[in-house]
């Protein structure tokens, strides 16, 4: 017969992941890289390469009744943009 245990500290751990999960799965989100493309999906695996079409793309998604929260992930690199980039009202209104 063997044992099986579980520590306090790795049960805690195992909770905070499956929180940290399921948390993740309540909003959009939109990943960007420089190496990415701007005609894929802005996910993980197929990020968008520029600012600019990751904030048409949360702009798009609330136009059509987004109601998740979106978040952008910006990855580390050099984004090149031609004006200010603004995250304003006109972006969120409803």
């Amino acid at each position: 017969m063997s044992e099986f245990r579980v520590s306090q500290s790795k049960l805690h751990l195992g909770f905070f992941i499956l929180l940290f999960f399921f948390a993740c799965q309540d909003r959009t989100n939109l990943f960007v890289y420089p190496l990415g493309n701007d005609a894929n999906q802005g996910t993980q695996k197929r990020p968008f390469a520029s600012l600019e079409r990751a904030r048409a793309e949360v702009h798009s998604l609330l136009k059509k009744g987004q109601k998740k929260d979106i978040q952008v992930w910006i990855n580390q690199g050099i984004y090149t943009v031609n004006q200010p980039l603004i995250f304003g009202p006109e972006i969120w209104a409803r």
